[in-house]
């Protein structure tokens, strides 16, 4: 599991601006999509929102296990 932490840290250390800002963007709509659920007039916006945060986190998904592969490569 230490391993596996390690490799995160190490792909994480490589994101770049974009990488970050698409994280912030995953949080945040997971955020919003958490308190919509709950609020009735907002509820019309919910597909948005969740489409937003699932697209988020594929992408932020995929870069981190993408730049572990490449890391283990250099190894």
């Amino acid at each position: 599991m230490q391993q596996l932490i390690d490799h995160v840290h190490k792909a994480a250390r490589r994101y770049s601006v974009l990488d970050f800002g698409v994280l912030k963007i995953c949080l945040f709509a997971i955020g919003l999509w958490t308190g919509i659920k709950y609020a009735r007039p907002l509820r019309s916006e919910l597909g948005l929102v969740q489409a937003t945060a699932l697209t988020s986190f594929i992408y932020i998904l995929y870069t981190t296990f993408r730049k572990m592969c490449n890391a283990r490569r250099e190894i």
